[in-house]
């Protein structure tokens, strides 16, 4: 890990959006309005306010506009654009940010991630992040319960709330 332990954001935008159509029929996901301003800008304030100073978003090939929307609407940050060839997964679209992840801790948040807590969703990250930077873990996944699993993920924690499978 980066010495300074300063976390790169990595904004993850290239996926179909199927859960949020037909909205993702017109747009990008990253570019779909929510409250007049778009999902990107939402992702960007919530890492930026924990904390976050370096933004790597991750687009789809024919995503031309999320990098002009994204580089000109915070000056606060360094933004980087990176291109997923083909909708293959997280993974993957974190693997095309390449040598910028290298010895550094990330945060990876889907474009549409929506934090819900009672404090104010900057804090419950800069806490997240805290925690997970103090701790020197490898990786830490937060999860939430939902009532459609099927369309989410599903992981399987043992005992001790470790993952041990994702599906």
């Amino acid at each position: 890990m980066k010495d300074d332990n300063t976390p790169l954001g990595v904004i993850l935008t290239g996926g179909k959006a199927t859960r949020l159509r037909p909205l993702s029929n017109f747009y990008p996901k990253s570019q779909i309005p929510l409250l007049n301003k778009p999902l990107i800008h939402y992702s960007m304030d919530l890492l930026a306010k924990a904390g976050i100073q370096d933004i790597a978003i991750v687009v789809g090939p024919d995503d031309k506009a999320t990098e002009l929307i994204a580089k000109n609407y915070r000056s606060d940050v360094k933004v980087s654009v990176h291109i997923q060839k083909a909708p293959k997964g997280s993974g993957d679209a974190l693997a095309a940010c390449d040598a910028i992840l290298e010895d550094r801790n990330v945060i990876v948040l889907a474009v549409d991630t929506i934090l819900q807590d009672s404090i104010p969703e900057q804090i419950q990250l800069q806490s997240q992040i805290e925690t997970f930077v103090a701790n020197n873990w490898d990786a830490w996944l937060p999860l939430h319960e939902t009532d459609r699993p099927t369309q989410m993920g599903i992981a399987e924690l043992d005992d001790g709330e470790k993952i041990i499978s994702l599906e």
